[in-house]
């Protein structure tokens, strides 16, 4: 097991020689409740958390050990049985990095072992050897009846092989940890418009109150001009009646 021991001392403040100790115990199948409280003096004082962590640890490492070994055989049923796939499953330390090389092992069973897809696994996993003419090299390679064929193809299988290659995609993804940088252009919330559409309904309220404020103006000037006209109807009659009287006396 490769349980990294200084780690979970660094994590639970602890003694990695205490976690040294107890690392057999846990593996006979002691609980760390027992051992922090009855192998407390042995194990030189150590927590039950870090017994507890040390345990997760070893527990994911199992794992890890059994999804490996389970991937290896299955690599060791592949036609091409392609030697890069092979060793980067046994350096598979991570199960995001063993679910990654399975998914490619299923790729790898799913695929027809063509004469030229055989000469370049070979050609991408050189052997103490091998020939430099490509023609006597396909002709030793189990498998390839026709050289010529291979050669032909060898392009393009060795260029579809680069794709899903274990080594290009760790090189990748060591370069990209190392050097990509996440750069944030912009920041809006989905929830709310943007300064535009705040503003052209602020605009939008503006009008509406201007319209509105139309509206009264107007009403107002009516009711005055009515009452105005009213007045004078007034006027009027009074000034009818007195012309009235003044004939009734005539």
């Amino acid at each position: 097991m490769t349980v990294d021991l200084e780690a979970i001392a660094r994590r639970g403040r602890c003694d990695a020689a205490s976690l040294r100790a107890a690392l057999p115990l846990i593996e006979q199948g002691y609980t760390p409740p027992f051992l922090a409280r009855y192998r407390r003096d042995e194990l030189n004082g150590i927590d039950e958390a870090s017994l507890w962590n040390l345990t997760h640890s070893l527990q994911a490492e199992r794992s890890i050990s059994e999804r490996r070994d389970e991937l290896y055989q299955a690599w060791e049923q592949t036609t091409l049985a392609d030697p890069s796939l092979g060793q980067a499953i046994r350096k598979g330390n991570s199960k995001r990095m063993l679910d990654r090389l399975a998914r490619r092992l299923k790729a790898e069973i799913g695929e027809v072992a063509t004469p030229a897809t055989r000469l370049a696994v070979r050609v991408m996993n050189p052997q103490r050897g091998d020939a430099d003419d490509l023609s006597a090299l396909a002709e030793s390679i189990e498998g390839i009846e026709d050289a010529a064929a291979a050669i032909v193809g060898l392009d393009e299988a060795i260029a579809r092989r680069l794709a899903g290659d274990p080594r290009i995609m760790g090189a990748a993804v060591r370069w990209l940890a190392k050097n990509a940088r996440i750069h944030i252009a912009t920041i809006s919330d989905p929830h709310t418009g943007g300064a535009d559409d705040d503003g052209s309904d602020g605009d939008a309220s503006n009008q509406h109150d201007h319209d509105d404020n139309s509206v009264d103006s107007a009403t107002s000037d009516i009711g005055q001009a009515n009452v105005g006209d009213g007045g004078a109807g007034d006027e009027s009659a009074v000034d009818s009646s007195a012309d009235n009287e003044s004939t009734g006396d005539i």
